[in-house]
């Protein structure tokens, strides 16, 4: 098993599969797949689109960027997300939407990105 490999069946096997959550996003088993430093599915909730979770390699915190299906929604990246906070991170999106996005970060306590 390779780098990513691994790093995908960890997510899976220790975060998302230890909770019923994943069940309720309308989660396509079939589009799961393994990308450099993690995973990517998709999912049809209140956001239709890709679920990225790729490991930071300096620690053990992750970065997850969801992107819409609609083109008229940007993609949203959210860095530096603790493992214990992934599925509850993406949970919140796919449920309320990413035009929640100030209101998420504060939740988990992230950093909010600004544009310049």
């Amino acid at each position: 098993m390779d780098k990513n490999q691994t790093v995908a069946k960890k997510i899976w096997h220790d975060y998302l599969q230890c909770s019923t959550k994943p069940f309720s996003w309308g989660l396509n088993f079939n589009s799961v797949k393994v990308i450099e430093d993690g995973t990517a599915f998709h999912v049809q909730g209140m956001v239709c689109g890709w679920i990225k979770v790729q490991q930071d390699t300096t620690d053990n915190r992750y970065k997850i960027t969801i992107t819409p299906d609609n083109s008229m929604e940007s993609e949203v990246v959210y860095h530096y997300v603790s493992c214990e906070n992934i599925v509850s991170l993406i949970d919140v999106n796919v449920k309320y939407g990413i035009s929640y996005y100030d209101y998420i970060c504060s939740i988990f306590g992230l950093t909010q990105k600004m544009a310049v």
